[in-house]
């Protein structure tokens, strides 16, 4: 019901605005056409009076509910045609905040009428304000944090240890440096050799340097499935969720990158992105620098691997087939710089990063 209440409230923004397609606009005739109460709703966004005392309310709610701090904290081209500036920094664990006032009032526009349009088809009048009989909980920003789980299961929190040594595994040494955690491969390689995971809950995001020299960023809700050290024949690690990874160079070695058991990356030495949450629709590659091939590993789809050079995006949709595009949608590796970047993207779209980053429903 809230990407209904996101949807129709994008849609009548850009009606009113005049920035609506024509299928747009039939799509918002036939919502009006609906119901009577749809119609009353719609006759009570003409009232240029009373739209505003309810912008002003609602963003006094917001205000009061610390929403302004992540409000501020968003950058983008558009929302619902409205044009913003594109340059905000996210700077996970620090304050350091660009204010775009523009940006943020578009944020409130759409979610202010979604709340409206919410309160409107309950039974009880739309209240006047905002406001809320449990205490305020500020919502903070993600920051640098992950658990590691080990071979034998234990896990490790890795979110306030001090930096040092954590632990010896099958002969590789595991320490926590500045952002990250380091493996090590032994000097002679060892019989056993297991297999860790690494993931990171909502709002925290870490680094992960494993025993070849790559190097794995894992944004919030990602992980990682990793051996303690790598032989000298095939590298082979799983992920979920969105990674950005810098892969050492070894010819004789090809690195592996198996994304939610369903793809699979070849490559030796390269740079690029994987976006892949389970709650999106598709799965974007994005490639920096090399070139990699990737391939859907389903069953029953034996379908060719897709070669990619630098500068281009895969994108894989749900049922496995892969498209090459040149160029970027947006900034792949905004996140890991320390950015939200929502060019052209839908409130829907907006609203799970921030449930990710934030912590937030």
């Amino acid at each position: 019901m809230q990407e209904e209440y996101f949807s129709i409230s994008e849609l009548l923004i850009k009606h009113f605005n005049g920035s609506a397609t024509a299928a747009e606009e039939l799509a918002v005739q036939e919502w009006i056409n609906a119901s009577a109460s749809h119609q009353a709703f719609y006759l009570s966004l003409q009232d240029p009076n009373l739209l505003n005392a309810r912008l002003k309310s609602f963003e006094q709610g917001m205000q009061s509910q610390n929403w302004e701090g992540f409000l501020k904290k968003i950058q983008g081209e558009t929302v619902a045609g409205v044009p913003v500036t594109p340059s905000i920094n996210r700077a996970p664990g620090r304050a350091k905040v660009r204010t775009i006032w523009r940006y943020a009032a578009a944020v409130v526009v759409v979610i202010a009428l979604s709340t409206a349009l919410f309160w409107w088809n309950q039974p009880s009048e739309l209240p006047e304000k905002i406001t809320t009989s449990s205490p305020v909980v500020p919502i903070e920003p993600g920051k640098d944090g992950a658990i590691l789980t080990l071979a034998d299961g234990s896990e490790v929190l890795l979110d306030s240890l001090p930096k040092g040594a954590i632990a010896s595994r099958d002969g590789a040494s595991i320490s926590l440096e500045e952002g990250g955690i380091t493996y090590k491969k032994p000097e002679s390689e060892t019989p056993i050799n297991t297999f860790n995971t690494l993931r990171t809950p909502r709002s925290r995001q870490f680094q992960l340097t494993l025993s070849d020299g790559s190097v794995v960023w894992l944004n919030a809700l990602s992980s990682v499935r990793f051996p303690s050290w790598f032989a000298d024949t095939a590298r082979r690690i799983s992920i979920t969720g969105e990674v950005y990874l810098e892969v050492a160079s070894r010819s004789s070695s090809p690195f592996y990158v198996v994304i939610n058991d369903e793809l699979e990356i070849k490559v030796t030495g390269t740079s690029f992105n994987i976006h892949a949450y389970d709650d999106e629709e598709t799965t974007v590659v994005s490639l920096l620098e090399g070139s990699i091939e990737i391939k859907n590993i389903k069953p029953g789809n034996p379908a060719l691997p897709v070669l990619m050079r630098a500068g281009e995006e895969a994108i894989a949709d749900r049922s496995g087939k892969i498209t090459r595009h040149p160029g970027f949608q947006s900034d792949p590796i905004a996140w890991k710089n320390g950015f939200f970047n929502f060019n052209r993207s839908p409130v829907s779209e907006v609203m799970r990063h921030l449930t990710r980053w934030y912590d937030i429903e």
